[in-house]
């Protein structure tokens, strides 16, 4: 009954937002294109943007109180769009940004973990203080708070690719030791035919785990606390878990993938 109750409050106060307001507004959103599942991704069927976000900000335009229109950028300029202007709102962690200051958050929508990946198994009691000189697949332009300080050190040694599926290719071709990736994106990418042969292997624990929110403008309060109501109600609800289920991979590690036979022409004579 407590949960109902609060539902009620959430949808009177977005309500009562929407009656306050002349016209709808339109949300410049940036996206690391091109994105990537279950949060925000660019699905080539729909040849549109797919994810949880989309799923989460629906609910507020079907009650025309924004309208969410997506830009592709990239991970560097998306923070500085937004400070200049340029941009309203992105999908991000706290901890990725280089002046966080300049921005203002909403509350957390997820939390995201990130792993090492490898083609081999993890010793028990497997630790990054353990390993040296160690190659570690990452993407260009990203920051990893659990693995700076060793990668500052030369302890592990970076390895940059353009994106997670080349930073997976490039594990699977020895290229690096392991690869750091979000489990969702691991688990979307390693679900490929292209690792069938392969058996991928998730490190104990996670190196980084953050939250994930909306970084917005400064000038955004009134739209940050729309965005914080949605989100207690995107929760509370359950749509929050049936959306991150629905744009999820069910792989789970260690891998196990069956390759797929190609079809064979049979002779009809024969």
């Amino acid at each position: 009954m407590r949960i109902n109750i609060f539902l009620l409050l959430t949808l009177f106060c977005i309500s009562a937002f929407s009656s306050q307001k002349t016209e709808t507004e339109t949300l410049t959103i940036v996206v690391n294109a091109p994105g990537s599942p279950p949060y925000l991704y660019y699905d080539q069927d729909s040849q549109s943007y797919q994810g949880v976000v989309v799923d989460f900000l629906s609910e507020l335009e079907k009650n025309k109180l924004l309208i969410a229109k997506f830009v592709d950028s990239n991970r560097g300029r998306s923070e500085t769009f937004i400070i200049e202007g340029k941009a309203d709102m992105m999908f991000t962690s706290r901890s990725w940004l280089v002046t966080p200051e300049q921005l203002i958050f909403s509350d957390k929508l997820s939390v995201q973990q990130s792993y090492l990946y490898s083609l081999s198994t993890f010793e028990p009691g497997f630790t990054l203080q353990n390993i040296q000189n160690k190659r570690i697949c990452s993407r260009q332009g990203f920051f990893y708070p659990g693995l700076q300080d060793y990668f500052e050190n030369n302890q592990l040694i970076r390895t940059d690719s353009g994106s997670q599926v080349t930073m997976a290719r490039m594990l699977q071709k020895d290229r690096c030791d392991y690869a750091v990736i979000n489990d969702h994106n691991a688990a979307a990418i390693f679900a490929d035919q292209t690792y069938c042969k392969n058996t991928i292997y998730q490190s104990p624990e996670p190196t980084d785990t953050v939250d994930m929110l909306f970084a917005m403008r400064l000038q955004m309060q009134s739209i940050r606390t729309l965005i914080n109501q949605q989100i207690k109600l995107f929760a509370e609800s359950g749509e929050l878990h049936a959306s991150v289920g629905k744009h999820s991979s069910n792989l789970t590690f260690p891998s196990s993938l069956t390759c797929n036979q190609p079809n064979i022409a049979t002779d009809p004579k024969s």
